[in-house]
C-alpha cells in the first residue's frame, strides 16, 4: 500500500484531527489502545515508515484470520480485535483525508466499519464524521445518529462535530447544547476553546452540561401534603369561624402557587417537546448495510420512542393539571361561599394578627 503524499501536510492532518484520546471519557480499553495507535501514526508522519507498516500488518493479519475478523453477538472483543480496531481507525483517517491512491471514502468507510464492528466508540465516531463530510445527502443524514452514539460513549470530538453540524443548520438550541455537553466531558485545549467561543459569542455563561439520555420530563404534580383545615361549625364563635377561614385561605393560596408552578413546568415541557419534534426528522435516516445501518436504525428508533414517551407523559400531566384545577376551583368556590360573612372589628383584631395578618382572608377585609 503506497502513500500519495507523505510530507509535512500529513503531520498537519494528524495533529489537527487528533483523537486526543487522553481528553475522552471512553472505556479505558479503547482509550489506551487508540492512544497507542495514534502515537504510531504520528511517528510515521515524522518520517518513520515502520509504525505505518506495523498498523497495516495488524489489520491485514486480522483480515486473513477468521477467528479475528468474525465476531459473535454480545461477545466482548479480544485484545487483538481492540488493537486492530485502533489500527483500522488510523488507516481510515488517512484514506478519509485522501492520502492513499485509491477510493478514499469507500476505503475509509471499510476501515471505520471494521472498528465499529469490533465495538470501538472511535470507529463509530469516525464513521459519523466521514458521513458528515460526504457529498451524499443520504450519508449526511446518517451522521448525527452515529455521532450521538459515540458521544454517549464519551468521545468528546463527537460533541464538536455535532456542534458544527448544528451551526450549519443554524439550530441555536443544539449549538448551545453540544457546546455545553462538550465542556462537561474532558475536552482538549482546542476542543475546549471551540466550545467556549460558541458560548462567549452568545454572551452565555460557561456552564458545562451533563449528557442526559432522552428521558421523559418529571411532570409529577407537587400537591400539598397533610389534611386540609376544616371550617368551623355554624354554632362556633365568630373568632373561631374567622380563624378557620384565615387558615384555609393560606392553604388555598399555597396550593394555587403549586398549581401554577405545575402549569409552568408543563408549559415548558410542551415547548421543549414541540421544538424537539420539529428538529427531529421523523423520516428515518439512510441506514447503510451491516452493523452501521443497525446502529443508525436503532438510534433513530430510540429517538422516536423517547418522543412518544414524552408525548404520553405530557398528555398524562395535562389530565392531572385539569383534574387538579377543577378540584381546586371547587374548593375556592366553597371558601368564597362559606367565608363571605361579615365580621366585627374586635373579631378582626383578635384573628388577623401575627402570622395570620398576611393571610389572603385577612388582607381582603377592610374597615
Amino acid at each position: 500500500m503506497s502513500l500519495k503524499v507523505f510530507t509535512a501536510s500529513l503531520i498537519v492532518i494528524l495533529t489537527a484531527g487528533s483523537l486526543s484520546a487522553g481528553a475522552d471519557t471512553v472505556d479505558e480499553i479503547w482509550l489506551s489502545s487508540q492512544q497507542s495507535a495514534t502515537a504510531k501514526m504520528e511517528r510515521a508522519a515524522n518520517g518513520d515508515p515502520r509504525p505505518l507498516a506495523e498498523l497495516e500488518l495488524i489489520y491485514e493479519f486480522c483480515v486473513m484470520d477468521e477467528a479475528c475478523i468474525n465476531t459473535q453477538s454480545g461477545q466482548s472483543p479480544s485484545d487483538l480485535q481492540i488493537r486492530v480496531a485502533a489500527a483500522a481507525i488510523e488507516l481510515g483517517r488517512l484514506h478519509m483525508d485522501g492520502q492513499f491512491e485509491n477510493d478514499s471514502f469507500d476505503t475509509a468507510e471499510k476501515y471505520f466499519t471494521l472498528a465499529t464492528k469490533f465495538g470501538s466508540p472511535y470507529g463509530i465516531h469516525w464513521l459519523g464524521e466521514l458521513y458528515s463530510r460526504s457529498t451524499s445527502e443520504a450519508f449526511r443524514s446518517a451522521a448525527p445518529s452515529l455521532l450521538e452514539i459515540s458521544l454517549e460513549k464519551g468521545v468528546t470530538r463527537s460533541a464538536l462535530i455535532l456542534m458544527e453540524l448544528a451551526e450549519r443548520r443554524r439550530n441555536e438550541d443544539n449549538i448551545v447544547r453540544y457546546a455545553r455537553v462538550g465542556l462537561g466531558l474532558e475536552p482538549n485545549a482546542d476542543e475546549g476553546e471551540a466550545f467556549v467561543q460558541v458560548l462567549r459569542r452568545r454572551s452565555l455563561p460557561l456552564r458545562p452540561m451533563a449528557l442526559v439520555q432522552d428521558q421523559p420530563p418529571d411532570l409529577s404534580p407537587r400537591r400539598p401534603g397533610g389534611r386540609p383545615t376544616g371550617y368551623a361549625g355554624s354554632n362556633a364563635s365568630p373568632d373561631a369561624q374567622a380563624y378557620a377561614c384565615a387558615r384555609v385561605s393560606e392553604e388555598l393560596d399555597e396550593e394555587w402557587k403549586l398549581l401554577n408552578d405545575f402549569d409552568a413546568r408543563l408549559s415548558s415541557a410542551r415547548t421543549d417537546y414541540l421544538r424537539d419534534q420539529q428538529n427531529q426528522t421523523l423520516a428515518a435516516p439512510f441506514a447503510p448495510p451491516g452493523i452501521t445501518g443497525e446502529l443508525v436504525a436503532e438510534s433513530h428508533a430510540k429517538k422516536i420512542r423517547a418522543l412518544n414517551q414524552r408525548s404520553q407523559t405530557i398528555n398524562q400531566a395535562n389530565g392531572q393539571l385539569r383534574n387538579w384545577g377543577q378540584a381546586l376551583t371547587r374548593r375556592q368556590d366553597e371558601f368564597n361561599a362559606r367565608c363571605s360573612f361579615p365580621i366585627a372589628l374586635p373579631t378582626y383584631e383578635n384573628v388577623c394578627r401575627d402570622e395570620l395578618a398576611q393571610s389572603p382572608y385577612c388582607r381582603s377585609i377592610q374597615f
